[in-house]
């Protein structure tokens, strides 16, 4: 939700053979073979490039305008818990969890006046474990699969959104959010009242605002 492993893998796979994608190549499933046109054997290359480059993970580009939403939300918001839970293949050099803190860090992502907690999974389909175990309130994920499973959660009320992608569009999901922005606001409960800019995208109508207090701050991970 907030790294582009999009542009990541594309460089990966163009390394193995120079100009397959184009620079602006967005593939329209996430299944490698449907969404990139690559066979089985020629993803187990490109993944095994990745996990031979040293902190590959490290090197991601970023969803600069997600990231920034969230940060502005950091830096308004009080005593909420924040998980990034991720599955990530490890790579060669430092640990996956190691590599994410630090991109997160790079990016200017600070806990300020809230709790950041990051764990990593070998596998998407363990996502809805750890939320139910830890009993995460709120998730948003780019992967159908993982939303779906999220929203099966029936010991508590969670609530899980997809995040809207290229290669997600026409997924079976009800809740779906265009940006990180709009699922913040899902959050508190007053995506009613967004504006929109010349772009027709979410606006934050109170920056810096302290209303959205909660008496039980929710749990949320991305």
């Amino acid at each position: 939700m907030v790294t582009n492993f999009t542009d990541g893998f594309r460089d990966a796979a163009n390394a193995i053979w120079p100009g397959r994608f184009k620079p602006d190549f967005m593939p329209t499933a996430s299944d490698a073979e449907e969404g990139w046109g690559l066979i089985p054997h020629e993803e187990g290359l490109v993944w095994q490039r990745i996990k031979q480059t040293p902190n590959w993970w490290l090197g991601l580009n970023a969803y600069s305008r997600n990231v920034g939403d969230l940060g502005i939300w950091l830096t308004s918001h009080v005593d909420h818990d924040i998980w990034f839970c991720t599955s990530r293949t490890p790579s060669a050099g430092m640990t996956v969890a190691k590599q994410t803190q630090l991109w997160l860090e790079s990016c200017g992502l600070r806990a300020v006046n809230n709790f950041l907690g990051l764990v990593t999974i070998p596998n998407s389909d363990a996502k809805a474990d750890f939320y139910r175990a830890a009993e995460i309130e709120w998730s948003i994920d780019d992967k159908p699969e993982t939303v779906i499973a999220c929203g099966l959660i029936d010991t508590f009320e969670h609530k899980a959104w997809l995040l809207r992608q290229p290669w997600n569009r026409g997924a079976p999901v009800h809740n779906q959010v265009s940006t990180m922005a709009e699922f913040l606001y899902k959050i508190e409960g007053r995506y009613e009242h967004k504006t929109a800019d010349k772009d027709g995208a979410a606006l934050w109508d109170a920056l810096g605002s302290q209303e959205a207090g909660v008496d039980r701050p929710p749990r949320w991970r991305s």
